[in-house]
């Protein structure tokens, strides 16, 4: 049995559904622009690193139900909004390759890596963060004002130095009331260690993590109203990742997690934890598209919900 498991890119992700509604009654090209490409075209492997951190029992429901599942449209057009902001970084950020040695300290962009986890369970995982970018000479002082060509030739004349260790940055189209939320935090610094293991499994000393959050409902009004609201729409939070012995342990433990799996009926699948259903178990109840087919929601969750 080939083991695959990249359909679930993310937890609300469907990589094959070719089913879809328009509840909403969406211009046609409004339509065309949400379903068209929106699945992996090229080999990411046995998993993506954002599937390794992934509850194994909404992995398999996923791929189990997928003929089942239906997607409305409306539902998409944040995906394409995502697609549109991906295509503008790839853009206009320099881009370096590790074989051309006169662009070393140029961002890596989308570039797809590959590791495996274990050496006795076969199979491959990948990432395609959207930046990797060089640490160059920290001590630099940033200048205060300067145009384009200015700030490109500061960037790399202060690579000039060497490579202090590289950043992993993922965009995210977000709203306001996740930056300051501490299990959606967590969320994301979990699903970056999954990348963070490839990188450094490619021979990248990962030193920082960052999610930059693309806060499409952000007010400037808000800002001093609220404690915790983002001073800017484009906001950079800095992850807490694990030592490089660490974040390998929780590779592989994920990835075993996964493997068994695979063989399990659906209602003996590992339950999914406190943290992974959110509080109040939001998630089950309100983004988890498997949860009729979910042998833990049905039986356990829902009862209660009911019942409140």
């Amino acid at each position: 049995m080939n083991y695959r498991t990249d359909q679930c890119r993310s937890p609300g992700f469907l990589a094959d559904v070719n089913q879809y509604t328009n509840r909403m009654g969406l211009h046609p090209i409004q339509v065309l622009n949400c379903i068209h490409d929106t699945y992996y075209e090229e080999d990411v492997g046995d998993m993506s690193g954002h599937t390794l951190a992934t509850p194994p029992q909404l992995v398999q429901l996923l791929n189990r139900h997928q003929s089942e599942l239906h997607e409305d449209v409306s539902e998409m057009l944040w995906k394409f909004l995502g697609k549109m902001i991906h295509g503008g970084l790839a853009a206009t950020l320099p881009q370096g390759k590790d074989s051309e040695e006169h662009e070393i300290a140029y961002p890596r962009v989308e570039q797809r890596r590959y590791a495996s986890v274990r050496p006795d369970v076969p199979g491959t995982v990948s990432t395609k963060a959207d930046v990797i970018a060089p640490i160059v000479n920290p001590a630099a002082p940033h200048p205060e004002t300067f145009s384009r060509e200015e700030y490109r030739d500061w960037y790399l004349n202060n690579a000039q130095g060497g490579i202090h260790g590289w950043d992993v940055i993922n965009y995210k189209t977000t709203v306001a009331w996740s930056v300051g939320q501490d299990d959606v935090i967590e969320q994301w610094r979990q699903d970056m260690e999954g990348e963070v293991y490839v990188l450094e499994q490619a021979g990248y000393k990962i030193k920082r993590a960052w999610i930059f959050a693309i806060i499409r409902d952000w007010q400037g009004f808000k800002v001093n109203d609220k404690k915790e609201y983002p001073p800017v729409p484009f906001f950079p939070i800095a992850l807490r990742i694990g030592t490089t012995e660490q974040i390998a342990e929780t590779a592989k433990r994920r990835w075993e997690g996964h493997w068994r799996a695979r063989t399990l009926p659906d209602a003996e699948l590992p339950p999914c934890n406190q943290f992974q259903r959110w509080k109040k178990d939001r998630r089950c109840q309100s983004y988890c598209p498997v949860s009729a087919h979910c042998h833990q929601f049905r039986t356990q969750i829902e009862p209660t919900l009911k019942g409140k």
